[in-house]
């Protein structure tokens, strides 16, 4: 399954009520692991146009609800199932299975894999800071992409 999800009125009605601003991270992420409390995630390819992540999730783990609202993100199971969530619904995705996220799209992963998932991630233009998260288990609703540590 190829799904695209579109920006509904609920995103765009989201976005507008938050303060937003895109601040450029001055990390290098190339050849570093990015710790994050639902597992990791590793920058395989890098390009003007796009950058491809591997990310690791481990079971019961999701990630913020959150949107990018100047790139578009496409996500490909590799291994595991996961429970793939929007503001509006919400799939099940198997191995080969790829959802392409609009701009603004609020989102949110699940793993319900026991041994795990691993996915791709592809971003475009690559902007690891165009984050924008409306909810997190973990405490950084209001923060921005991962520091230094």
């Amino acid at each position: 399954m190829i799904k695209k999800i579109k920006q509904s009125i609920l995103d765009q009605q989201y976005i507008a009520s938050r303060p937003y601003l895109a601040t450029p991270i001055n990390i290098d992420l190339k050849s570093v692991i990015v710790n994050k409390p639902w597992g990791h995630e590793y920058l395989m390819f890098s390009s003007p146009e796009i950058e491809v992540w591997s990310l690791s999730q481990r079971h019961q783990r999701s990630t913020s609800i959150h949107c990018h609202p100047n790139k578009k993100t496409s996500l490909m199971v590799i291994e595991g199932r996961a429970l793939f969530s929007t503001l509006n619904e919400s799939w099940e995705l198997l191995p080969m299975d790829a959802i392409i996220v609009d701009k603004g799209v609020f989102h949110s992963t699940q793993c319900l894999s026991k041994e795990g998932l691993k996915l791709l991630e592809f971003e475009s233009p690559p902007m690891k800071h165009d984050l924008l998260r409306l909810e997190d288990k973990y405490g950084r609703a209001q923060k921005g992409y991962e520091g230094v540590e």
